[in-house]
């Protein structure tokens, strides 16, 4: 629970109460017990790794779900410099998300943005080595990271919808 959240507060303190009072023999209102039901009862997957290898200006992709491809970078000018970017379009619920990576000369560290075709107020967690680091809380106004990803960490991103945690991609760098 983030500081600050009123919605997640109240609903968990309806929760704690309906518990009380199912233990107490009486019954609690349909709707919250389901709630609780599903916060108890294990979830389908909604995990996703993926696998980046940095090779000859080309960014090859693995993952379990499809078969390996390689994306070229795109050439980006900004300010009188320019940089390669490189975009992964993945599934997310309804819709479509794409990953942007923009990588230092070395591949050493991968700055990450977020571009959606409909925009949704995701909130999304960037996570590194289980530690929350960052958060966007609302991908229609927030694409970009400010955090470095560096090689060596094993990023992931936590997204969420009205704090109801949506999907969660493990990104993993390699570099040849």
């Amino acid at each position: 629970m983030e500081a600050g959240d009123l919605e997640s507060f109240m609903n968990r303190l309806k929760w704690k109460e309906a518990l009380y009072l199912m233990d107490q023999g009486q019954d609690a209102d349909p709707e919250t017990t389901k709630k609780i039901l599903d916060q108890i009862l294990p979830k389908e997957s909604n995990r996703e790794t993926i696998l980046f290898r940095f090779r000859d200006r080309l960014m090859e992709v693995l993952g379990p779900s499809f078969a390996t491809f390689q994306i070229p970078p795109t050439q980006i000018a900004f300010r009188g410099t320019s940089t390669e970017v490189y975009r992964l379009e993945r599934p997310l619920l309804q819709d479509t998300i794409a990953l942007l990576f923009t990588a230092n000369p070395s591949l050493s560290e991968v700055q990450l943005s977020l571009e959606m075709q409909k925009p949704k107020p995701y909130r999304v967690k960037l996570k590194l080595d289980g530690d929350t680091i960052e958060t966007l809380a609302d991908l229609s106004r927030e694409t970009s990271f400010e955090t470095p990803i560096l090689q060596e960490a094993s990023p992931e991103l936590v997204f969420f919808e009205k704090n109801r945690e949506i999907a969660r991609l493990q990104l993993l760098f390699e570099t040849f």
